[in-house]
């Protein structure tokens, strides 16, 4: 490894060596007290002189690196015209200050080359030229750019490693031309880089930090980790925020280029993993120098220069001049960052009115410094309780946009009657506006901008007074200028419940208007809401949004798309029998069918055991992690394009670390991983790659079904358990070793086919831990997978063969995939002489479709203990013929409460 370091620094110096002379003419000097620039005899400032005061209009930017950062390129003739007077360049080198008769950490125009002169070759062309040109173009009028460079050809990570910094520069093994390069930086360029920026501190504001380095450390894996440490010290040692100073970090020359460090790159892409407000600034189609395989051409470091500009002035909030809008966006059916990384949001949502804001008890009316203080505290609350949030969703509640001389008013259902443009535009400002500009500037969170209200509660119509509000908010909100194509904010089109009249083509017309009405004045990405309680988005798949920047916004709760539910909900038809696979069929049936082709975005979801929840305590949605938050977190991550959040009210998370001010059952509900919060607390660290904190894992609990039908998936629950008692179901990092591979067969993320008859054991492993469990695969008729209760509430004595069903009820056999029979020419049912078989009736049922009310074959025992159904001849009571390969529900129906005794059932030919 030394002598790979070694050549890439002697090749590096070589390069620097060919590089061409510059005209030794003094520059001029900056004078950041007046903004003028003036020829400079000696401008060394008087040391009993005032300090001049940190301008806000002078944004300083920090570049650091070694040589494609220092500038390796010749400097040509139309790199020394068109500069911006607003650009500026810190002298940093005593030799520098000597050069231009200046003194050190004054300020000159930003002529190239912007690194050293001295030390025997001067630095050509670097990436920090075009960066600052650009940057400076775009800033407002009466603004200015300064850069402060320390970059060194050659140098590793170490000569920017704070603490080892001053060691590694006075090793006695340096080239005599590689101690020269450090010796114009003190020996230490960390500790001149920290003093710099602290001098230029005092003319202006540090707003982002520019790195290219790796060549000397290509491909060591604890390079990324090396260098959030020297990003850390850089913060801390300059007092710095982090969320308002990014990173900017450039790659390497790629391989296509003839880059030999092109590998490289693979260790800069984790850094945003390991830094939250870092960019990877790519080099793709940036040329090579043609001769050493390290560095750019002149006309690559102008292209990478401006990549660079480009990320930075977004994440100003400046959309660049002749650029389109390149913020969160849509490729194919995935959401994409600002660097083109595909990205899955976690987050909250925020409704502003006194009523959701803890019921009327922190402010009321129009007060709009109260909403703010509040509810920015609240989110300064939640980040600091370490809660990894990259969105919020921004319900722009009506209490802002009703007329109040109006009287009536009833709820959302009619806030769009009621709607004032004057007091949704004074509030957009006033409200709207601020909390969305607080998310961004301190937290780089993205903002998803929900209309006034909600649909209503009767159908809506293509044209409709309600369609006509909708064009009205949207024009108002994507016109803003501060919104508009704002790299951070979208837009969810309107809210459930959602019922219409006219067809799915109508349907999606009525948002196809909203999105074309949007696209006339921004490109903000757009989120389109489903039928029912956004819960169903199959006219989209037919009729799908056109325009760029599309995606769906779902709404999750327990219960729906057949996923367990403690408690049925009748308005949303959500029995109780659900299950991991039946969620994921339904899931796929309901919302896969546009997230086939374009992203998805959960705007609502919850849950909780039932027990802190009656009333919709503190959450919607009846469930518990094990069932409902662990496998909507597997499904979602399957799919790869979901983001989602949890509908906690922000008070609650806010006091997720800090809780004994709230009521005995809310801080249960905030302690109980079985609840949403924890869980998700938990997870969106892991999605930021982090790790949880509650020690270390000493062990799991596996849990799965005794016995499964064969074709059916077995879903295997692990439980970690960690040295503090706290457990959380496990989403991820399971496997499998399986006896007999052709009774069971691993699908991965905790999933096993149950493929053939038979019984297996099964060792379930998670990192070091592992346990063991015995699993049968059993027949399609067996009674080990009898269900008593597929409607209404029934009994089961497997040992007895003994059920009765529920008054009018149902009992038998469901199956999460259709099965086949059509192999077969009969089903025998028997049955022993029993209650049931002289009720007056009592039949046995088979259906070809998942859905019990779809029409059956009904086969009556009449008095007989046996029923022999010919599989070729099956129809439905009403004659329609029924298809045998295709079988969803088999078994009993019986008025209720008799007692019925299986003797056998069987397949026969």
């Amino acid at each position: 490894m030394k002598k790979k370091i070694f050549l890439i620094s002697f090749l590096a110096a070589l390069m620097l060596a060919s590089c061409s002379k510059e005209d030794d003419t003094p520059g001029t000097v900056w004078n950041p007290g007046t903004g003028k620039d003036s020829s400079n005899v000696n401008p060394s400032p008087n040391p009993d002189d005032p300090v001049p005061a940190a301008d806000d209009k002078m944004s300083i930017f920090l570049c650091f690196g070694q040589s494609n950062m220092e500038g390796n390129a010749p400097i040509e003739d139309q790199d020394r015209i068109g500069i911006p007077d607003n650009f500026k360049n810190m002298i940093v080198t005593q030799g520098d200050a000597d050069h231009y008769g200046s003194s050190r950490y004054s300020w000159r125009k930003a002529d190239p080359p912007l690194a050293r002169w001295s030390a025997g070759d001067t630095p050509g062309l670097t990436p920090a030229d075009y960066f600052g040109r650009k940057v400076a173009a775009n800033l407002p009028t009466g603004e200015r750019l300064g850069i402060v460079m320390v970059a060194i050809g050659g140098a590793p990570i170490d000569a920017f490693e704070k603490e080892t910094c001053e060691a590694y520069c006075n090793k006695s093994d340096h080239e005599p031309w590689y101690k020269a390069y450090l010796a114009e930086y003190d020996n230490n360029p960390y500790k001149t880089l920290i003093t710099a920026a602290k001098e230029a501190q005092k003319s202006g504001v540090i707003r982002g930090i520019l790195f290219h380095q790796g060549e000397s450390n290509n491909g060591q894996a604890n390079w990324p980790e090396r260098v959030k440490k020297v990003y850390d010290n850089i913060i801390a040692d300059l007092g710095l925020d982090p969320q308002k100073c990014p990173l900017l970090v450039g790659e390497m020359l790629r391989e296509e280029e003839g880059g030999i460090c092109h590998g490289h790159n693979a260790q800069i892409a984790k850094i945003p993993d390991l830094i939250p407000n870092s960019y990877v600034i790519s080099s793709e189609g940036c040329k090579g120098n043609g001769k050493d395989g390290f560095h750019f051409c002149a006309e690559g470091y102008r292209i990478i220069g401006e990549r660079y500009a480009s990320q930075m002035l977004r994440l100003m909030g400046i959309t660049p001049k002749g650029e389109g809008y390149v913020g969160y966006h849509v490729e194919g059916r995935f959401l994409k960052d600002m660097n083109g990384n595909t990205v899955n949001l976690h987050g909250f949502g925020q409704t502003y009115s006194p009523w959701f804001n803890e019921q009327g008890s922190k402010w009321n009316g129009d007060d709009v410094e109260g909403c703010l203080k509040y509810n920015q505290g609240l989110i300064k609350d939640i980040m600091d309780s370490g809660w990894k949030m990259t969105w919020m969703r921004l319900h722009m509640d009506p209490h802002w946009t009703i007329d109040n001389s109006k009287g009536g008013y009833s709820g959302e259902a009619v806030a769009h009657l009621y709607f004032s443009e004057s007091r949704f535009k004074k509030y957009l400002d006033e409200v709207f506006v601020p909390m969305t500009k607080y998310c961004i500037d301190n937290y780089k969170m993205a903002v998803v901008m929900r209309p006034p209200g909600v649909c209503g509660d009767s159908p809506l119509s293509y044209g409709d007074a309600y369609q006509k509000y909708l064009l009205k908010v949207w024009e108002i909100v994507s016109s803003h200028p501060y919104i508009q194509n704002n790299p951070y904010v979208m837009f969810e089109l309107a809210n459930e419940p959602v019922s219409f009249n006219g067809g799915d083509q109508k349907y999606s017309q009525y948002f196809q208007d909203v999105v074309d009405l949007i696209r006339t004045n921004c490109d903000n990405v757009v989120w389109v809401p489903g039928l029912a309680w956004q819960q169903n988005y199959r006219p989209f798949a037919s009729y799908p949004i056109k325009g760029k920047n599309v995606g769906y916004a779902v709404h999750c709760y327990p219960g729906w798309y057949g996923s367990p539910a403690q408690v049925s909900a009748e308005e949303f038809n959500t029995p109780l029998d659900g299950n991991e696979e039946k969620f994921r069929a339904g899931f796929a049936e309901s919302v896969g069918c546009v997230a086939n082709f374009a992203p998805i975005i959960i705007t609502e979801m919850d849950w909780s055991p039932h027990e802190y929840n009656d009333n919709h305590h503190v959450a919607w949605g009846s469930s518990t992690t094990t069932a409902f938050g662990a496998p909507f977190k597997k499904i979602a991550d399957e799919w790869g394009n979901v983001s989602w959040m949890i509908f906690t009210s922000p008070h609650l998370l806010a006091k997720y670390k800090n809780h004994a001010s709230l009521d005995e059952r809310s801080q249960k509900f905030l302690e109980d991983p079985e609840a949403c919060p924890t869980a998700a607390y938990n997870w969106y660290i892991e999605y930021a790659g982090g790790r949880v904190s509650h020690g270390k894992v000493t062990g799991i609990e596996v849990s799965a079904p005794n016995a499964v039908m064969q074709g059916a998936v077995v879903n295997v629950a692990v439980k970690l358990k960690y040295e503090d008692g706290y457990k959380i179901t496990a989403t991820e990092g399971l496997s499998f070793e399986i006896a007999d591979n052709a009774v069971l067969s691993d699908k991965g993320n905790g999933r096993l086919s149950a493929d053939a008859i038979g019984e297996t054991t099964v060792k379930v492993f998670y990192g070091d831990f592992s346990e063991e469990i015995k699993i049968s695969v059993v027949g399609l008729f067996d009674l080990a997978v009898f269900n008593p209760s597929i409607y209404e509430t029934g009994t089961f004595d497997l040992e007895a063969k003994t059920f009765t069903t529920g008054k009018y009820g149902f009992a038998g056999w469901k199956y999460d995939s259709p099965v086949d029979l059509s192999a077969y020419k009969y089903l025998v049912v028997e049955m022993e002489d029993c209650e049931a078989l002289s009720s007056y009736e009592f039949s046995f049922r088979l259906f070809d479709a998942n859905n019990y009310w779809g029409g059956c074959a009904t086969y009556q025992f009449k008095g007989s203990s046996t029923v022999r159904i010919e599989l070729a001849k099956l129809a439905k009571d009403d004659g329609t013929k029924m298809d045998a390969s295709h079988i969803y529900i088999a078994g009993f129906w019986s008025v209720g409460d008799v007692k019925a005794v299986v003797k056998d059932i069987r397949l026969e030919n």
